[in-house]
């Protein structure tokens, strides 16, 4: 069955009852034979505005090309386009001051080579060769120095196809063969040769906030991978390609990434090429990118940071520990770097060291290294901060940094078990959970606690610490016990393993909160309690058979001690009747301000 809608009557470019600049939806159902009705999906159309509409590049779009080409869809029943453009807002609404670059036929004007990191301004009024309409003004902003271009590193005469075949190579990752320069997330077809490895790698500049999606291939295996901010230690996989991809074929979509307009991103793709067809694309789409195209090099800038980069906490965090301890990336020719913190964006960016006394509260420090110990900040806060980095290269021996912000929760930690990993005892680094907390492993007659699991298998993805029931970010305790034979099975932790230390009354805090998990194999006769000191109080909201997390708040002063002088925190399971043994879950440990 084919319908079609006829222009309408009396002239009118649209079919009789619809309306200009609306978008209609409609379906189809299908009736058969013997009166079954299959209905039919919906569809979607947009009549055209009689104004100029769809611009491109998006408005309000940053890190354009210089040498861009404007272009737009016409209004319904346009025959001409008048163009305005100029780096004035008003002139270009006006009309006038040079910004009147006349008629076109055809829906694109190119303005010539535009100057870099500068907002320009554009309008295009349609003819219908009858009324002139007014279109809207619209902006972009041309891409920043430092932006063209991305690095590409070749490893040659590595055979194979796999990318095993590059990263198993001694030569990887500090050595390679050669490196060039690319205008685009493009290696052309069949342009580097056979037997190599290589990989592309940079910052990504988003140009308009929101979803994108990305479009990868490669010759033989390869994957491309994106950070979640601009630091490379924060890349997330976004695709593989197992075997060989044709180009320009793009068969590996990924689902929509948020990016945030201004911020930019680490981007990587690695590849291993065997004998025949080499390349490696990346390309995108998304509210700054109207239609997919490879990812052009104006988007794109060398991994040279000579900024601060990579802070901790991240940008926009929440919740934040109020005794956090700031860190961050340091650039390339970073000496010292000038430590900046308030509560006010505005101060934050404008304070220096020349009028520090202009900004009283705004905290600032030169540090040689890259942390900056906080002290306690106050609960339920936004804090701003920002690294200038002090350098030998720049004549002013100076680079400005970007401003980042967090906000404090209302609480402190005593333990998110989030830092304890698998590093051997004895190796830099190492923090097993055993290591932190005492248990009973060593005598298990006495208590019957074990801190952690006591044997995991590496190689099939276990650890020390629980990766899978967790209350918050990726990790909680497992504490094992068994108290057949103890009395009592208990862990403990001293305060000197704290960052918070033995002063319980910091901030107004008063009350302790602790999170578990059950297990329905648990027996459920043991009792559960808490220690300060040798003070203990008894959980019995807890059941030790439910496998969900059950919060546990007791009043600091229920301890009845000295909460400026607490040493220790225990938890534990006593026997009653006979002792039974099982496994309870531990997170989040922290201590709160009920009054906030």
């Amino acid at each position: 069955m084919e319908v079609s809608f006829p222009i309408g009557s009396a002239g009118n470019p649209y079919p009789d009852g619809l309306t200009e600049a609306t978008t209609y939806y409609w379906r189809i159902d299908e009736v058969e034979e013997g009166g079954t009705e299959n209905k039919g999906n919906v569809w979607s159309f947009t009549v055209a505005p009689k104004t100029a509409f769809t611009p491109v590049p998006v408005e309000g779009s940053l890190y354009i090309d210089p040498n861009v080409t404007l272009s737009w869809l016409p209004g319904a029943g346009s025959v001409e386009h008048h163009v305005f453009f100029g780096d004035n807002l008003e002139a270009v609404q006006a009309g006038t001051g040079g910004t009147d670059k006349g008629t076109v036929t055809d829906p694109n004007y190119t303005p010539g080579l535009l100057e870099r990191n500068k907002t320009y301004y554009w309008r295009v009024d349609e003819s219908d060769g009858t009324n002139i309409y007014t279109g809207d003004v619209w902006s972009f902003t041309t891409t920043i120095e430092g932006l063209g271009t991305i690095v590409m590193e070749i490893w040659e005469g590595i055979a194979g196809s796999t990318l095993m075949d590059l990263t198993g190579d001694v030569s990887y990752p500090d050595n390679p063969t050669r490196t060039e320069e690319l205008t685009a997330f493009d290696t052309g077809d069949s342009a580097i040769g056979a037997d190599y490895g290589a990989r592309i790698y940079g910052w990504l500049y988003c140009p308009v906030t929101g979803d994108y999606t990305f479009y990868f291939t490669s010759a033989d295996e390869g994957e491309l991978w994106l950070s979640t901010d601009d630091d490379p230690a924060n890349v997330q996989l976004l695709a593989h390609e197992p075997v060989w991809g044709s180009y320009n074929s793009f068969s590996h979509i990924t689902d929509p990434i948020p990016l945030v307009a201004g911020e930019k991103y680490y981007i990587m793709a690695i590849w291993k090429q065997g004998a025949d067809w080499e390349h490696c694309q990346a390309a995108w789409k998304g509210p700054g990118i109207r239609e997919r195209e490879v990812i052009q090099g104006s988007f794109l800038s060398l991994f040279e940071p000579v900024n601060a980069y990579g802070p901790t906490p991240a940008n926009g965090s929440v919740d934040v520990m109020i005794d956090s301890v700031l860190s961050w990336k340091p650039g390339k020719f970073t000496a010292t770097s000038d430590v900046y913190l308030g509560t006010d964006f505005n101060d934050v960016n404008s304070v220096d060291v020349s009028n520090l006394t202009s900004y009283p509260n705004v905290i600032y420090a030169n540090v040689s290294g890259n942390t900056y110990d906080t002290g306690l900040l106050d609960f339920n806060t936004s804090y701003y901060w920002r690294i200038d980095t002090v350098n030998n290269v720049q004549p002013d021996g100076l680079w400005k940094g970007k401003v980042w912000s967090f906000t404090t929760g209302n609480f402190l930690v005593i333990d998110d078990f989030e830092a304890y990993n698998d590093i051997n005892e004895g190796e830099e680094g190492s923090n097993r959970i055993y290591l932190v907390w005492s248990d009973g492993y060593a005598n298990p007659n006495v208590n019957g606690s074990t801190i952690g699991y006591p044997a995991p298998d590496f190689a099939n993805d276990e650890h020390f610490v629980e990766t899978e029931i967790v209350h918050g970010d990726s990790q909680s305790g497992p504490l094992i016990y068994n108290n057949t034979t103890a009395s009592y099975s208990e862990v403990s932790l001293s305060t000197s393993q704290m960052t918070i230390g033995q002063d319980w009354t910091q901030k107004g805090i008063d009350t302790l909160s602790l999170w578990f998990y059950g297990d329905p194999n648990n027996a459920g006769t043991e009792q559960l309690y808490v220690k300060l000191n040798n003070s203990k109080l008894l959980i019995s909201d807890v059941d030790l058979t439910q496998a969900e997390w059950q919060n546990a708040e007791i009043p600091l002063v229920d301890f009845g001690i000295d909460l400026t002088n607490v040493t220790q925190i225990v938890i534990g399971l006593e026997r009653t009747g006979a002792g039974s043994e099982g496994i309870l879950f531990m997170d989040d440990i922290r201590l709160y301000n009920s009054a906030l």
